[in-house]
């Protein structure tokens, strides 16, 4: 894969004193979750100033590094965080279908602005007791998007995979050059040694390798599409064999698939050895990347300007 899985954050990471209080703040949001359906202005004045109590103690322990071994990602959705309680429905939720629509087109056309809007509307359409503390600490809403929306949600990488994707080709076409083609199948080891020193070839790159995090990694079917249509004629992006055949066999299971998916899934069908054919398709059934063994492939990194 282009990103092993990151480890998951447990409570046991946090220091002790912290956990304690941490725990207490989490237990107290889930009253206020409990009680959303029968919110008063001043129930809902409640449940703000309960969650942003909450906040402010993880966020003071976040800021000083006290919460183990987490990384910043992991910290706003791990079970200690004040955020805990709002994860178990997808945040799109809260939004009407068309919204729904509008969110999806705004990762395809890379317009995070709009993405993470939608993404504050769904949140505060399911948990409204939420607004008060969005406009009391301006901190919650910057650790909504730059944290908890992006831990959270694959469309966060798409998002931005398809941002750098367009900045990237508009200024191929702006120079009448021809976007790249890559070929991971070049990219297997660290490119440690290589460097770009075109941005727009960097960006290009690095957008293809977030698409294939959120498709691969992440199993985000919308990803899985773009992908598709990426190896498809024009051809843009090379894959290894082990990891299109990966996408070909999870894509077929969710009836998505590109003009030549046949010829090119019996192709590399008969070129797996069957050991290896069956685990790869056993992981492609239930979108588990992980046991499927896929091989590493990375970007090599923009050259440093010299002054």
């Amino acid at each position: 894969m282009i990103n092993g899985r990151r480890r998951g954050p447990s409570a046991a990471t946090a220091r002790p004193a912290n956990r304690v209080a941490l725990a207490a703040s989490v237990i107290l949001i889930g009253y206020a979750v409990a009680g959303a359906a029968r919110s008063t202005s001043a129930q809902v004045e409640l449940r703000a100033g309960v969650f942003l109590q909450a906040f402010e103690t993880y966020y003071a322990a976040w800021k000083a590094k006290e919460l183990g071994d987490v990384d910043n990602l992991d910290a706003w959705i791990a079970p200690e965080s004040p955020w805990a309680p709002y994860l178990a429905k997808p945040f799109s939720d809260g939004l009407s279908e068309s919204n729904k629509l509008r969110d999806l087109n705004a990762q395809e056309r890379g317009d995070c602005k709009e993405f993470l809007a939608l993404q504050r509307n769904g949140v505060l359409n399911l948990y409204p007791f939420l607004q008060p503390a969005f406009e009391r600490n301006v901190w919650v809403g910057r650790i909504f998007s730059a944290y908890v929306v992006a831990g959270r949600h694959p469309g966060s990488t798409r998002c931005k995979a398809n941002e750098l994707l367009n900045r990237a080709g508009a200024d191929f076409a702006r120079r009448g050059k021809p976007p790249d083609i890559v070929d991971t199948t070049a990219l297997t080891k660290a490119p440690a040694g290589r460097r770009y020193s075109d941005k727009a070839e960097a960006d290009w790159c690095l957008g293809m390798s977030l698409l294939y995090q959120a498709a691969i990694d992440k199993d985000f079917a919308p990803a899985q599409g773009d992908v598709l249509k990426l190896i498809a004629d024009p051809v843009r992006l090379i894959l290894l064999p082990l990891a299109e055949y990966y996408l070909l066999e999870r894509t077929r299971h969710r009836l998505l698939a590109i003009e030549d998916a046949k010829a090119r899934y019996a192709r590399l069908q008969s070129n797996l050895e069957p050991k290896v054919r069956e685990r790869v398709e056993r992981a492609a059934r239930i979108g588990d990347a992980v046991s499927a063994e896929l091989p590493y492939w990375g970007c090599p990194r923009l050259r440093a300007k010299t002054p």
